[in-house]
């Protein structure tokens, strides 16, 4: 035992405990589609249709709800219905889920149009609204995955336009065989115009600028001879997907 008094002690094994640090997730970006562009991930190609959900019982909005949720999500068409679409990830590689928040873009408080959202869409109707301006904020949650330790991360939107009123369409003169007239719209330029005699076809008729891109267009419409005491009627169409439609007796 002579000797033991002075010798080093030797560690053989050391351990230690510890947590990562929760990472905060980020949306890196949040955009609105076109008005009455819909993103669905339904596979079936025969109908470009979706019927609203029943509104939420918290809120004013609807949504749209597929039977099924499969493949890449497809750009469709529904009257009425705005998108927003984003992009985000989390550091950790947690999942997400995510919140949306509305405003107006002249300011007020942030009200809730959405929340526990798993895609990274959301298609809604916007007639709920007024016609203005908004700004709508997503924010993406790790909570799934860091119960007890969430991290939060936002990102808003650039002023978005609701615009839920059609153009007005107004007789200038006629004489015969020529019908002119103008359509004007409050918020968005005149997509196009059509015209159909007697229930017949669509056709469609140009400004007399050229150039459909202004909140007021000027249209002269020529009809032939057999036209004329027919029923005539005019769709006009602005770049918010409105529709305006007006009869006529064909001059």
């Amino acid at each position: 035992m002579a000797g033991r008094e002075s010798a080093s002690p030797v560690v053989r094994r050391v351990e230690a405990s510890y947590r990562n640090r929760n990472a905060t997730p980020a949306v890196d970006s949040v955009s609105a589609l076109e008005p009455a562009e819909v993103l669905a991930r339904s596979g079936s190609g025969s109908s470009n249709v979706f019927e609203s959900s029943a509104p939420d019982e918290r809120g004013i909005f609807t949504g749209l709800e597929e039977s099924r949720s499969e493949g890449s999500p497809r750009k469709l068409y529904r009257k009425g219905y705005r998108t927003l679409q984003w992009k985000a990830s989390d550091p950790d590689g947690d999942t997400l889920t995510y919140e949306i928040e509305f405003r107006p873009a002249s300011g007020g408080k942030w009200m809730l149009l959405r929340k526990d959202l798993r895609e990274t869409f959301y298609s809604f109707d916007a007639t709920s609204l007024p016609d203005g301006e908004y700004v709508f904020r997503v924010t993406a949650s790790d909570v799934e995955s860091n119960p007890g330790d969430a991290r939060t991360g936002f990102r808003d939107t650039a002023p978005v336009r609701i615009d839920n009123t059609p153009p007005v369409i107004r007789e200038l003169g006629r004489s015969p065989g020529i019908l002119e007239f103008e359509a004007v719209d409050a918020a968005s330029p005149i997509l196009e115009a059509e015209y159909s005699v007697d229930a017949k076809k669509w056709t469609r008729i140009e400004p007399k600028d050229g150039l459909s891109d202004s909140p007021r267009e000027t249209y002269v419409l020529r009809l032939s001879a057999d036209a004329r005491g027919g029923y005539l009627i005019v769709r006009v169409t602005d770049a918010a997907r409105n529709v305006a439609v007006a009869s006529f007796s064909a001059p």
